[in-house]
């Protein structure tokens, strides 16, 4: 999967008051975020690797890739998504 990767909240109901949603960055299947928000505004099943990221002790605004974990969710579950700000790239082992 090399698609679209977007930085996505979901409505979590153990969210105590006062605290911020966690966010996850996703590797989706569509070929840009449009394509992306169009899926979630129909509600489609939306199939995405879940990447967990490390900062990159070198490199300010840099996260690195160590693990995918693929998932998907119904566009209804997002609350909000915002494409990342951050450059995302592979772990060299």
């Amino acid at each position: 999967m090399s698609g679209c990767v977007v930085q996505v909240w979901f409505e979590e109901e153990d969210v105590e008051p006062g605290q911020r949603a966690r966010f996850h960055i996703l590797e989706t299947e569509y070929p840009d975020y449009e394509a992306f928000l169009e899926a979630v505004h129909a509600d489609d099943l939306i199939c995405a690797s879940r990447l967990d990221t490390h900062w990159s002790p070198g490199e300010r605004g840099v996260r690195i890739i160590h693990r995918r974990v693929p998932m998907a969710f119904r566009g209804r579950a997002h609350l909000r998504s915002e494409l990342p700000v951050w450059k995302i790239i592979e772990e060299v082992e």
